[in-house]
């Protein structure tokens, strides 16, 4: 059991900080109104959380703001990091005064941080320690099997360093986020309120994915292969449409890596909460072709030729 923490270690560095803790709770209570009440210093946070979302245009744009938060153990450390944002950023058609925004947020947030420190965030903290206790639990003792197939079945480098994962106690739908640092590389948010047991399991490999797959080399890997394929089938990669299906697959490979090998008796995140529901088009074709590939019926190129031709030809 040791050697196997040892190695779930090297793979997920988990960290927890009031700071950003703070952050995405008022992210998550300016996403869900009324669901959770709030002191009145953390309710003035939670107001301009919504302000900001206003100027950014929706809530696609915060990974910009949540990859500059890596690092961040206090409220001023958020500050004096939102302060390094140019004064104005182009989002798509606009123009926006992101530094003013941000560091408005931020001074919100440090007038909350204290209250939010003596009121919210001692129970969040237990939380915190008994769902990464969770997370250890589920995947630790068969990691070299879980991770094999996953490296494996997507053709994913071998990871040569951890994933750095800070845990929050509340965070927005999805509730998994991963962002690139102010240093390029990958780091993960991961909101424990969604789920427990193998779900919660679940979306760790899932943010594992996002993170090994922003690290790829540009000559390998399944993800890569189904994004040339798609623009090969006239789906450009980078586009919505392709962005969905390639999500779709890092959905179904870590709900049956999970399925497979972690705890039989799984139901997919995607099955659970609506994922698959919201992409009839492609989450059932695509996954009775992951599950004939992983069952060896078929060779991977086989198998993205085969969803994508199907799922083009469904489409005329």
């Amino acid at each position: 059991m040791i050697a196997a923490l040892l190695v779930l270690l090297a793979v997920f560095d988990f960290q927890k900080s009031p700071a950003i803790d703070l952050f995405f709770t008022a992210r998550a209570r300016a996403a869900a109104p009324g669901y959770i009440p709030s002191g009145p210093k953390l309710q003035k946070a939670v107001d301009e959380v919504r302000r900001c979302e206003v100027e950014l245009g929706g809530s696609a744009e915060w990974g910009i703001l949540e990859g500059a938060l890596a690092g961040c153990e206090k409220a001023a450390d958020i500050k004096r990091s939102f302060g390094f944002f140019p004064e104005e950023y182009p989002f798509g058609a606009r123009t926006i005064k992101l530094r003013a925004a941000t560091v408005k947020l931020a001074t919100a947030l440090e007038g909350a941080e204290k209250e939010f420190l003596t009121d919210v965030w001692p129970k969040h903290q237990e939380t915190l320690t008994a769902k990464e206790a969770s997370i250890t639990k589920s995947l630790g003792s068969g990691e070299k099997i879980w991770l094999g197939h996953l490296v494996t079945y997507l053709d994913l480098e071998l990871p040569t360093k951890p994933s750095l994962v800070y845990l929050v106690a509340e965070a927005p739908e999805p509730w998994g986020f991963t962002r690139i640092d102010r240093g390029g590389q990958p780091v993960i948010f991961l909101g424990v309120d969604a789920a427990g047991g193998s779900t919660l399991a679940e979306l760790a490999v899932h943010e594992l994915i996002h993170a090994l797959d922003a690290r790829q080399g540009a000559n390998r890997g399944t993800l890569r292969a189904l994004r040339i394929q798609l623009n090969e089938a006239g789906i450009a990669t980078g586009t919505a449409e392709s962005n969905r299906i390639v999500h779709a697959l890092m959905y179904i490979a870590s709900g049956e890596v999970v399925k497979r090998i972690v705890y039989g008796r799984h139901h997919h995140f995607g099955e659970t909460y609506g994922t698959y529901a919201r992409m009839p088009d492609v989450a059932p074709l695509l996954l009775d072709w992951w599950r004939r590939y992983l069952d060896g019926a078929i060779d991977r190129d086989e198998m993205l030729a085969s969803f994508v031709r199907e799922y083009t030809a469904a489409k005329r």
